[in-house]
């Protein structure tokens, strides 16, 4: 499996995350060309106590550190620091190789430490929707992630210990691929398919999830159980709208407040405010609706 790549910087969101390129890489640290066949998808941590993807970033912007990486990744960033038709100093060779990826054939990602040298779940979980997006870019297919998404460890003789608790806990390496795998099967890393919610369009899934709003709205679960049509014509014909008669606020929510809530989307977003006027009943639509299109890829405060 190998495809050739001539892609520079990418701007994808990935989990909610708009990939950054703001403080590329200066060019004393990796290999430039204008295109190049790549097949390993290699996974790194930074190594240090506590950082993030934004410092690292920074970093490998001066010259001649002698390394570098495609990809830095946090808790709630993803900087891309390394062109991908370029070959990012990653890997490394000082005692051998133990299979065929090369700087040359691979896209590195670092996943940053969150403290005590180790990496976050959350962390984890965004380097895997990231690592599965360039899966689907050269072409690996779930089946293949064995093969080709590997750790830092398992590429040279060194036996260097990178990721170290991949390498310690082998059982949490086996659990990174298998969310690699689950998002490349199914969108999400639980491996449960996200569902879609189209209206004119839109597709209105990262506000509405029919089985949360019937369990939510007592009224609605006793009309229409869980018939999905049912339950997402009514959030886009009543829910989104429907207010308390006595205190006039918004009474529906169509996806759990952790991931959405229109309120908090509102009052920070005072550019919104003065486009659609202020949040009520007549304007609702309006902030879901920028939301869905607009709001998650430029990471707005929504929660």
């Amino acid at each position: 499996m190998s495809k050739v790549i001539s892609t520079g910087f990418i701007d994808d969101v990935i989990n909610g995350i708009k990939i950054s390129h703001q403080y590329p890489c200066h060019s004393s640290n990796y290999t430039n060309s204008s295109k190049r066949t790549v097949s390993y998808i290699p996974i790194h941590y930074t190594g240090n106590p506590k950082d993030t993807s934004m410092s690292n970033a920074k970093y490998f912007q001066t010259a001649n550190r002698k390394a570098s990486a495609h990809f830095f990744v946090d808790d709630s960033h993803i900087e891309q620091s390394v062109e991908l038709r370029d070959s990012a100093w990653a890997i490394g060779c000082s005692q051998g190789y133990k299979i065929s990826a090369r700087n040359s054939s691979s896209i590195s990602i670092e996943m940053c430490t969150s403290g005590n040298y180790l990496v976050s779940q959350k962390t984890q979980i965004n380097a895997a929707y990231l690592c599965a997006h360039l899966c689907k870019m050269i072409g690996v297919t779930a089946s293949q992630v064995d093969t080709y998404v590997v750790r830092h460890y398992d590429c040279v003789k060194s036996n260097k210990a990178c990721p170290k608790q991949y390498v310690t806990n082998p059982s949490e390496w086996i659990q990174f691929k298998t969310w690699v795998k689950n998002i490349l099967n199914t969108g999400s890393h639980l491996g449960v398919v996200k569902e879609d919610y189209i209206y004119q369009g839109v597709n209105y899934n990262k506000v509405f999830d029919h089985k949360f709003y019937a369990d939510a709205n007592t009224d609605l679960k006793a009309a229409f159980g869980y018939d999905k049509t049912k339950l997402f014509n009514h959030f886009i014909n009543n829910g989104m709208t429907d207010a308390d008669p006595k205190t006039g606020k918004l009474s529906r929510v169509g996806k759990t407040i952790a991931t959405f809530n229109v309120e908090v989307y509102a009052s920070h977003s005072p550019d919104l405010v003065s486009a659609f006027g202020a949040l009520s009943p007549s304007t609702a639509k309006n902030y879901y609706r920028h939301y869905c299109t607009n709001g998650y890829k430029e990471n707005r405060r929504a929660i």
